[in-house]
């Protein structure tokens, strides 16, 4: 069979159809590349802030496991206060922020006030939210707690997903 002059066996293809649909894509990375970075931002928040969960709830537990070892009482809670529980939100996330730095976190110019920002974010989320809920109740709640917490991750992941993505 005869082809068309011009015509590209890699592509099936003119070469002038090949040309305008190089110079269509070269029109437009510059979106396509913000895009994907976005969306590789969202999707680090995501598993960091699944990864601080599970971490942090496991670290709740680890002092007691570990027969109270010193070793552990830097990193994991030694007892009940809000104070120490401060410890199983902020370790998974500067452990998990490590991580970000060198996949992707050294290229994103502000990486590291942002992170710093979002943790003690999420830090400050856990104390204002278990006073206040404590102080109007009177008295604490394990399902609150675990809310609280909760809500401190997911709100510190969010702030540093805003501010990384905002360039601020």
């Amino acid at each position: 069979a005869r082809r068309a002059p011009g015509y590209s066996p890699c592509s099936g293809h003119t070469m002038e159809q090949d040309a305008r649909r190089s110079a269509f894509r070269a029109a437009a990375p510059h979106q396509s590349q913000k895009e994907a970075g976005r969306m590789n931002v969202l999707t680090w928040q995501f598993f960091g802030a699944a990864f601080t969960l599970i971490a942090g709830t496991l670290l709740h537990f680890v002092y007691g496991w570990s027969d109270r070892s010193l070793a552990m009482a830097p990193f994991a809670a030694v007892n009940e206060s809000v104070w120490e529980h401060l410890k199983l939100l902020a370790v998974p996330m500067l452990l998990f922020a490590v991580v970000e730095y060198f996949c992707y976190g050294r290229a994103l110019p502000g990486f590291l006030p942002a992170r710093t920002a979002s943790v003690l974010f999420g830090m400050a989320e856990i104390v204002v939210l278990f006073y206040t809920y404590a102080g109007i109740v009177g008295r604490n709640f394990l399902l609150a707690d675990i809310l609280v917490f909760c809500i401190g991750v997911a709100e510190a992941y969010l702030l540093g997903a805003y501010l990384l993505l905002s360039g601020l």
